[in-house]
């Protein structure tokens, strides 16, 4: 029954670290793309985004 103690189920502040981190460079690296097809594609990337939402 230990494994349904709260404490062993709940994160630790190394796993919510860890995600939080994943969750920024994740966010930078799409932003990085983003502009870089917007640079390339131009008005045809702008038109794509505006009908496609962001995560498919």
């Amino acid at each position: 029954m230990y494994l349904l103690r709260n404490d062993a189920t709940s994160p630790s502040a190394v796993t919510v670290a860890h995600l939080v981190a994943t969750y920024t460079a994740l966010e930078v690296q799409i932003r990085s793309e983003e502009t870089n097809l917007e640079g390339m594609h131009g008005e045809i990337y702008r038109n794509y985004c505006a009908r496609v939402r962001r995560w498919l």
